[in-house]
Order: structure tokens, then sequence, then C-alpha cells
């Protein structure tokens, strides 16, 4: 028997219709002056970023609003942030949106932890994130990314256009409100993209030399409720047990991804949107997930190819043999998937141009190594240059 290691997630969960109106008492047991961080717009649109602050209000929470987060938040926005909750004297971190503000969020408490808006020098290890961290409580509107459940947090240096992720214990948030009434406003092109990067996460973990036998559960479970249930929530935004099922989903990828990390899908796709910031995060994944499953089936090994054919079976395949054949099945699956749901194939198609490979090629080298090293087959700089090419 091999052995493993598995990461268990440091964060209390409520999940259900209606569940941010627990937000309150939640944050009350972590602190009295809270940061609440969202995006551009959509939550104080809806009412739930008034319904957060009154709830935190009542508990008896000085509150501070921080608005604005962008797609793939940059190194200057989250200083912005970690200087206002310096001055207001922050002791806890609300996060209420999608991926980016919960990432934003993280980042935030961080610095505002250390008395430091240099977030890049954590990125780049250059300085230890500790308990000196806030602690981040997070309400996601979207159901992709799952980082209301890891301690991985993601921001992008605007000036050099570099994406990159770093991972502490201490990012994980305290507390995590999955509301079903707040997923389930999501706008459909929103739904598909994070719906996509949920599917990417366990299919990665799923692949990964990282991966266990605890992680390999819930990641083919969560291929199968993303590929019986995206379709659904894309289709028609009210279908509540469609959302449900992809919030569950994304949770499941959330943990899984933690222990077993994601591989080389993620390891590029980070760099296509730091670079082409205009394409967002899940639609960079739907165009490099097929060319990095053909070559992971082609170069890879018995084993790789056995776990394909799994994915392929999960995501509603008739296979009836373990081969390459088959194998390859799951790519062709994935790009059914991505027609289904509204997704573009190519990078082409949403405006990158074939001149940036080589850069997206330098950048990737340089912050996708974690990835990189968890991809059953270890990719050349030749590869990783053939699969950008493959993906426009």
């Amino acid at each position: 028997m091999d052995s493993f290691s598995f990461t268990l997630p440091e964060t209390s969960l409520l999940f259900g219709k209606g569940t941010l109106a627990e937000l309150g008492p939640r944050a009350a047991k972590h602190g009295k002056r809270a940061l609440l961080v969202s995006g551009k717009g959509a939550m104080r649109k809806l009412g739930f970023l008034e319904k957060a602050q009154k709830g935190l209000e009542a508990a008896g929470l000085k509150v501070t609003l921080f608005e604005g987060i962008e797609p793939n938040p940059s190194v200057a926005t989250v200083a912005k942030g970690i200087e206002l909750g310096l001055r207001e004297r922050c002791d806890v971190v609300v996060a209420l949106g999608g991926g980016s503000t919960i990432d934003a969020a993280k980042s935030i408490a961080v610095g505002i932890g250390h008395g430091d808006s240099d977030v890049w020098s954590y990125v780049c290890c250059k300085k230890p994130t500790t308990g000196k961290t806030l602690p981040i409580i997070a309400i996601p509107s979207t159901s992709g990314t799952g980082s209301h459940v890891t301690w991985f947090t993601v921001v992008t240096n605007e000036k050099t256009n570099e994406k990159a992720a770093y991972a502490s214990k201490f990012i994980f948030p305290k507390e995590s409100i999955v509301d079903i009434d707040i997923v389930a406003r999501m706008p459909t092109k929103v739904t598909a993209e994070t719906g996509f990067d949920a599917l990417a996460h366990v299919m990665e973990a799923y692949l990964s030399k990282r991966a266990n036998p605890i992680t390999d559960l819930l990641c083919l479970r969560a291929i199968e409720l993303i590929a019986q249930n995206l379709p659904r929530a894309v289709k028609d935004g009210e279908d509540f047990d469609a959302r449900y099922a992809m919030a569950v989903a994304d949770t499941y990828a959330g943990i899984c991804i933690t222990s077993s990390r994601t591989i080389m899908v993620h390891g590029i796709g980070n760099t296509v949107s730091g670079v082409h910031r205009q394409i967002s995060h899940g639609q960079a994944l739907a165009c490099l997930t097929p060319p990095v499953m053909r070559f992971n089936v082609i170069k890879g090994d018995d084993t790789t190819m056995a776990r394909y054919c799994d994915i392929a079976k999960a995501l509603g395949a008739d296979i009836t043999a373990i081969d390459k054949k088959n194998a390859l099945m799951s790519a062709e699956s994935v790009e059914r998937l991505i027609k289904a749901i509204g997704l573009k194939a190519r990078l082409s198609e949403c405006g990158a141009g074939e001149d940036s490979i080589e850069k997206m090629t330098d950048i990737s080298m340089q912050f996708g190594t974690g990835a990189m090293a968890c991809n059953p087959v270890k990719p050349t700089r030749a590869d990783i240059v053939r699969i950008y090419n493959e993906s426009f």
C-alpha cells in the first residue's frame, strides 16, 4: 500500500438556502471591526451586500466597505484594501463575491495582519505568511473556484502581467457560508466559466501525482455532478437543484485541490488570464484543457490512461475497455461540454494573439512549477509551446 497525505480544510462550512442570515453571529466570534470586501457591484445591486452589512452591524461589528475587486485581482487593488483595513483597525475580513473577491480578501487579510501592503513579496515567498493573518469569512457568489475551502490565493502583478498563487494554512477561511440564494443569481456566462473551473479542478486533482484515495472519491463524484448539472444551471439559473449540486461539486473541488493540487492546465492557464486580462480564468481553462488532456494521454503511462478513462466514464462516455482510444474520449467529452455551456474553444476567439506564446511560456515556467510538478507527464518548454499553439 502506498502512503499518502490529505489536508483537512480548517474551515467551518455552512451550506443551504438563506444561510447569509448567519453571517453576523459567525463573524462576531472572530472580531469586532470587519472589512467587508466585494466586487464591482453585482452583490450591491442584488441586495446581498446590504444584507451582509446589516447582519454584521446587528451582531455588534463596525463595518468598513471595500468594493471594486476586479477579475484576476491586482497587486494594486489588494494594497488599497490592506491600507484601508489598517487605517480602520479591522480585525476580521469578510469576502462576499466570486473567487477573485475571496482571493483578494485572503491577501488583504495577510497584509493587514502583518502590517504590510507589499503582497507580491508573499507570493514570491520572500516573506512568510504567519498566524498574524486576520481571520477570513468567505461567502461565495459563484460555484467554481473552491476558494471558500482552500488555502490558496491568486494575485496578478499588473506591472509584469504575472499571475501567481501562494498557499498557507493561515489563509483557510475560518468560516464559509454557501448560500444557494446567492449562487443562484449568477449570470449565464459566469455560471459557465466558473463551472468549468470547478470541472478542471477535480479532473486535475484526479490526475495529479499527489492524488490519494480520499480525493479520488470526491473528484469522480464531482465530475459526475458537474456533467449532469452544469448544462442545466446554464440553461435555467433558477434550477435550484442544479445550483445546489454545482455548489457541492465546487466545494468538493476546493477540498481536492488543497490536498492533491492542480496540474499543467492551471500551471499554464493562470498565465493566460494574467497576460490577457480580458480572458476569464474559466474561459482560459476551457481552451487549454483538451490539448493538455491529449498530451497526457499520448505521452502518459498506463495509470494515466486508465485515469482518463475513469474521467470519460464520469462525464458520461460509454467506456468498455481501458485503452488510449477510450482515454482520448475524455477530451472529446470535455469539448462537447464546452460547446453545450456556450464557452469558446480557442484562445484566438477570446482576443489573444499567438505573439504572446513565448511570453506566456516564460511566465508559466517561472510561476507554474508546482502545478507542472504534479502533472502526470513532465512537460518540456517545447511541450508547453506546442500546447499553447494547439489552444489557438
